[in-house]
């Protein structure tokens, strides 16, 4: 490589030929590999425009967007909160991103959709542009950019338009698209395509910048999704080929520069797999070797490897949650099967690199790594697979796919014989993404789709459920709950459907559910604190109290557990006690506004009224649209002789839907 290069680099022009101009720009350096580009960027955003009729589904989107006070206002004290860990995560940029679009569209889910939408179409752009430069520019012999804009080879424009376009149509990407709290997915594929298209940038025109720009990108990638951490070794793969820098039967001094280069990348790495480790750790959300064993994790991993194979090449069957087998053997076909395959692709890759083929190696190469976080070897939550891993490790069978296509096209003479089974494929593609956009249309259809998929798996009936209690149907959600008992008697269960009887009225068998949550887990919080509701609706002031103590000794910062304490208290009269407690839950929750407004009411029954017109107004201070606030200060005003000052607030909480305030304005004759 040596010799040949320097050789290359000294040659004269010949007298009078004139130098090629030099596009000044490397990421202009071709304005039809833009305009290709943008076309299939077009055609991703058209193909997933369905999406902006979905919901929230609830499976994270609660603790991400619409039950996230934290992203209401971007301030300093959200600065700092960023940078915690939420979630099981650490991915600050993130958090930003959701915050951003709380304040432009607030709980309006469609515009959140249409941010990730607008994400995946400009990487589909991105990948565009980035394996046009990696075709075109092949090794170091070529140290500057030339002028590509006047001829373009066909190779170039197939293989990278092919695996764009399979990238932003292909429905294993759905998850990552539509399901708005895999926002990080598309958002740390962004910043990853832009560091690679610098780090491209860099090798073939050596510029500083470029090199910045890429280690300043894969951080920001890192902010956003720690899978971005095997880059640094998608790099070096890159190095050794197409790039071809880096020989390891070279002696390391020869290319120690190569490798320092890389330094800042997988320190950035280290500090992100760190932070991963610890996030998850915070609550839980890594299993433990009892929960599943070594030698099961590596075989469903190995398994996982193909898992994903076929639904690239076959997508059919997608779920949204694929659970963890229950009985895993390597001597078993389906997963002794896989292992061999495993074994005979990755001999084959390496008889193809002696031959010359070596893109078959640096494909699976970058296939496996990409994968390795996500694999299960380290496993977090209970799923053995999710589509959403694809995101970026399906970049490399879509690149193999557009160079067959490519190279199909070139050698065969009658051209329709591939363009009409590519169009076929294209669109049947594009077709089985919208159905699968459904799929995630809201967390009914969501689990529906599970349920088809895995009829036993009792957490989706479950999951379910919780869909049928938000909009009321609690018949629904208790036949779920049903089911899921049925297949497994968790304390959780119990307590839902105990919640789910007490909304139906049924008091016995809810206070009976409950109590066999209880029963199964003494120190289970929600069934001591829904007993404590359940026991308050039936005027079980004392048991109420019981229940509520228990659930602050399991949870003693938590403030609904005081705030409920303190209803009861104030029920039995006990004054100070039930001002105690909502003294506790304002300072666990210095925005609770219920707190506010109850503890108002309770010092207005002690006489302490000018105590309780300073916690009405700290309840509309915190949310100017609480009716109820604006009820109660008007009537303790009204109590004080006040009625100047007590009307505004009659008429301002009649003007919010107080049906009980707007009756006592008409008999009165006072407008609002």
């Amino acid at each position: 490589m040596g010799k040949k290069n320097k050789k290359e680099k000294i040659q004269l022009k010949p007298a009078g030929e004139k130098e090629k101009p030099r596009v000044k720009s490397f990421l202009f350096a071709s304005s039809r590999i833009w305009i290709a580009a943008i076309l299939i960027a077009i055609v991703t955003f058209l193909i997933y425009l369905p999406a902006l009729q979905n919901d929230f589904v609830r499976w994270d989107d609660q603790e991400y967007v619409y039950e996230n006070a934290n992203i209401r206002s971007i301030n300093f004290k959200f600065l700092v909160w960023i940078f915690g860990f939420h979630v099981s995560n650490w991915h600050p940029l993130t958090w930003l991103s959701h915050a951003i679009d709380y304040a432009i569209w607030g709980l309006n889910p469609m515009g959140h959709h249409l941010s990730s939408i607008i994400l995946h179409s400009a990487n589909t752009f991105l990948l565009g542009v980035l394996v046009m430069y990696l075709f075109l520019y092949k090794s170091q012999s070529r140290p500057a950019i030339p002028d590509i804009d006047s001829k373009l080879p066909a190779g170039a424009v197939i293989t990278a338009g092919v695996t764009a376009l399979l990238f932003g149509i292909h429905p294993v990407h759905v998850e990552s698209v539509v399901w708005i709290a895999e926002r990080k997915d598309v958002l740390c594929a962004f910043f990853v395509l832009l560091s690679l298209i610098f780090y491209v940038r860099y090798v073939t025109a050596q510029k500083r910048s470029s090199y910045l720009l890429g280690i300043i990108f894969f951080g920001l990638a890192l902010m956003s999704k720690p899978m971005a951490v095997t880059l640094p070794a998608i790099l070096v793969v890159l190095d050794i080929y197409p790039f071809q820098r880096l020989n390891l039967s070279d002696n390391f001094k020869a290319q120690k520069k190569i490798f320092i280069e890389k330094v800042p990348f997988f320190i950035l790495s280290l500090i992100s797999t760190v932070l991963t480790i610890l996030a998850q750790s915070s609550r839980g959300a890594i299993r433990g070797f009892g929960a599943f064993p070594l030698d099961d994790r590596i075989t469903v991993a190995i398994k996982g490897f193909f898992f994903y194979l076929g639904k690239m090449t076959f997508p059919a069957g997608l779920s949204p949650y694929y659970p963890y087998p229950k009985n895993i053997s390597i001597l078993s076909y389906e997963f002794f099967i896989p292992a061999i395959l495993f074994l005979a692709v990755t001999i084959f890759c390496i008889r193809a690199w002696k031959s010359s083929w070596k893109f078959f190696m640096a494909i699976w190469a970058f296939y496996v790594i990409t994968l390795l976080p996500v694999i299960g070897i380290i496993q977090v939550g209970e799923q053995a697979a999710a589509d959403r891993y694809t995101y970026i490790p399906s970049i490399g069978l879509f690149l193999l796919t557009g160079l067959g296509i490519s190279t199909l096209w070139e050698r065969l003479n009658k051209k329709v014989i591939v363009l009409l089974p590519a169009i076929l494929i294209f669109v049947l593609l594009g077709r089985l993404t919208v159905e699968q956009t459904k799929v995630w249309k809201n967390s009914k259809t969501l689990w529906t789709r599970v349920l088809e998929q895995f009829p036993d798996h009792e957490r989706a009936y479950a999951n379910r459920a919780q869909h049928y209690r938000e909009i009321k149907d609690y018949r629904a959600e208790i036949n779920d709950l049903n089911r899921a008992i049925g297949m497994n008697e968790k304390d959780e269960y119990y307590s839902n459907r105990g919640v789910a009887y007490l909304m139906l009225g049924d008091s016995q068998n809810g206070l009976k559910d409950l109590t066999r949550a209880i029963e199964l887990n003494s120190a289970f919080f929600p069934a001591y604190f829904n007993r404590c509701k359940a026991n308050f609706s039936l005027r079980e002031y004392h048991g109420a109290v019981k229940d509520c103590s228990k659930a602050i000794g399991i949870e003693p910062k938590n403030a609904l557990a005081y705030f409920g304490r303190g209803i009861a208290y104030r029920a039995i009269k006990e004054y100070q006690k039930a001002i105690h407690d909502f003294n506790n839950a304002i300072e666990i929750n210095p925005e609770y506004l219920e707190a506010y407004n109850e503890r108002g009411a309770t010092f207005g029954e002690t006489g302490a009224v000018e105590k309780a017109i300073e916690d009405f107004s700290k309840a509309i201070e915190v949310n100017p649209r609480y009716s109820t606030a604006y009820y109660n200060r008007g009537a303790t005003y009204f109590k004080m002789g006040k009625e100047k000052e007590a009307i505004p607030d009659f008429q301002m909480a009649a003007r919010l839907g107080n049906e009980a305030v707007r009756d006592i304005l008409r008999k009165r004759g006072i407008s609002w």
